[in-house]
């Protein structure tokens, strides 16, 4: 399908998909801290609804890649699409907060579906100049997301209860599905290769040091940024009483710093100090974060400025980490990119799911627990970047890299 020209209509049924995820995760953080109070239970349990959601989006992409070559895009995101609707309706309906979390995590497996479906069809369709456009939209898009998602997710619980959020959800996906149904035909290449899933190649990009060493530096980026979700609202709503809407517009101004730096200061300190030391630089803001974070707490106690500061330069170091991180772990595989790709998104989620819940289950106050959680993340790059490279250790033109 290369050769031929897509409509806007095509398009308009692919940006969406990618949202599922975000959206997914950003519209109900106003709601979490009230979920405790709703179902009797703790803080514990409630944020288990995002672990499980990110744990499944992680696995789910070792197996949903080879099942859209096997099977075709579309069948693959329908499906993915209607369990996202189902889950989201069963979610709004939940009577017990086990009934929710399991709702959960079966709505990550059709989140994954969208987005890896999303970035597959881009492959498909585009050549390499327009591909790699598209992507920087619908990564654009997905950068929006956490800036709108929870306020509209706090208007949504403030008007209608936090079940208001899940019922947007099913909306979303039921509009989405039949965009997908009418307008997004199937662009599988005709001699895609049936795969089927096995171990060996996943193992082999395991052991290469390179992988090894900047996967482990987008895990760091990316379970920082969850931490911080799963325990925001809580820190925000529970502990410093802000409304709802409050919430949504810190957590938005945090986004939007993140998206600033982004797309203004990470690409200019690329071309200055090449991908490594920003790398290096994105994991030592984290951990000035958490110190400054620690060091406020112990001072003045739970404080908002002594919350989002810390989080604001943490959220810089995640911009400079995440694009050159990723771009040098899959440098080496070329010819496996894909399977790489797969790898290094699930250990990404897996990551961002286990700091989360261990960010929660730490016998100290959520600002603490963060505070911790980021130090510890981060300083490891920081100590053995050397000896974890060895002879993969990168050599880079500053000025260009």
């Amino acid at each position: 399908m290369k050769s031929k020209v897509v409509s806007q209509f095509f398009i308009a049924a692919l940006v969406p998909l990618v949202l599922f995820g975000p959206m997914g995760i950003d519209i109900y953080l106003p709601s979490m801290a009230s979920l405790v109070n709703y179902f009797h239970t703790n803080t514990n349990q409630v944020q288990y609804t995002l672990s499980v959601f990110l744990f499944t989006v992680g696995i789910g992409q070792l197996v949903v890649g080879p099942l859209c070559d096997r099977f075709g895009r579309r069948p693959v995101v329908l499906v993915g699409i209607v369990l996202y609707l189902l889950c989201s309706l069963a979610a709004a309906w939940a009577p017990t907060i086990n009934w929710l979390i399991t709702a959960r995590a079966i709505q990550g497996l059709g989140s994954c579906c969208a987005s890896v479906v999303a970035f597959a069809v881009v492959r498909d369709v585009f050549s390499a100049a327009q591909g790699a456009k598209m992507y920087s939209y619908l990564n654009g898009c997905v950068s929006v997301a956490p800036a709108l998602a929870p306020m509209l997710g706090g208007i949504l619980a403030t008007q209608w209860g936090w079940q208001a959020s899940f019922y947007f959800l099913a909306g979303f996906a039921a509009l989405v599905g039949v965009m997908v149904w009418f307008w997004l035909d199937e662009t599988r290449p005709s001699d895609t290769a049936k795969v089927h899933w096995h171990w060996r190649p996943y193992w082999e990009i395991l052991q290469h040091r390179r992988f090894q060493f900047y996967c482990y530096c987008c895990m760091v980026a990316l379970g920082m940024i969850c931490s911080y979700v799963s325990v925001a609202s809580f820190i925000m709503i529970e502990t410093l009483k802000l409304t709802q809407i409050q919430f949504a517009l810190c957590f938005g101004a945090n986004a939007l710093v993140i998206m600033a730096s982004s797309f203004l200061l990470a690409p200019k300190l690329m071309t200055y100090l090449g991908r490594h030391r920003c790398v290096m630089l994105g994991c030592l803001l984290i951990v000035i974060a958490g110190l400054l974070m620690l060091l406020g707490f112990i001072i003045h106690g739970t404080t908002l400025l002594g919350f989002l500061l810390p989080v604001m330069l943490a959220g810089c170091g995640f911009s400079l980490i995440l694009g050159s991180a990723a771009s040098y772990a899959l440098a080496p595989f070329g010819k496996s990119a894909g399977t790489a790709s797969a790898t290094l998104g699930c250990l990404q989620m897996v990551m961002a799911s286990v700091a989360s819940i261990i960010t929660v289950q730490m016998p100290f106050s959520h600002l603490m627990s963060l505070s911790l959680v980021m130090i510890t993340l981060a300083i490891i790059p920081l100590l053995l970047s050397k000896s974890w490279l060895g002879h993969a250790f990168p050599v880079e033109n500053h000025s260009c890299a």
